[in-house]
């Protein structure tokens, strides 16, 4: 068991350090062949090898609200956490479907983001280049889905910290990555 997470934490670390010489252009490794050599724990398959710019918008407009003051592995979990939801059957099958599930209403708070259903936070300004980094993330997110492991273990629900929502208790906590504890059933 201990070797088992041990192995995961590890496949964990090599994603990032691969996601990070990717994004930044640096180069961590001589050996490519050492990487495809490893087993990682893929995210689990869907249909986002074509992800259109409304869908790509949607995903990097919920990183920027939901963490955009985060680091940039807290801003990928969350990107993950949206991209987990996509795959999951109890959730709409498109990253906008999720990320607007239930703010058409916003006078029944089934927001699934909260941002989504408050007219004060619900517009995209750029913040310290927190947009830009947020489309980054959004890509890297998406483009690598395949290869690299998910640094939430494949969590569907986040919080930030310092509050203590009802459903938290329903669920299994698997992460805390920056200000956000990440859960999944």
């Amino acid at each position: 068991m201990q070797a088992e997470l041990l192995t995961r934490r590890m496949m964990v670390v090599f994603s990032l350090v691969m996601l990070i010489s990717l994004v930044f252009n640096v180069k961590f490794f001589t050996d490519i062949n050492f990487l495809e050599s490893t087993s990682y724990v893929p995210i689990a398959q869907t249909s986002l090898a074509n992800v259109g710019s409304a869908e790509m918008k949607c995903l990097a407009e919920n990183i920027y609200h939901e963490s955009g003051n985060q680091s940039f592995v807290g801003k990928l979990a969350v990107a993950m956490v949206t991209l987990n939801r996509v795959q999951h059957p109890d959730y709409p099958k498109t990253i906008c479907g999720v990320v607007y599930q239930g703010s058409t209403n916003p006078n029944t708070f089934a927001c699934q983001f909260s941002w989504t259903c408050d007219p004060l936070h619900n517009k995209t300004t750029n913040i310290a280049n927190r947009w830009t980094e947020s489309l980054k993330v959004a890509q890297v997110a998406v483009a690598s889905k395949q290869s690299m492991a998910d640094i939430t273990e494949g969590a569907t629900h986040f919080h930030a910290a310092y509050v203590k929502p009802v459903w938290a208790k329903t669920l299994r906590r698997v992460a805390q990555i920056d200000d956000h504890l990440f859960y999944k059933r």
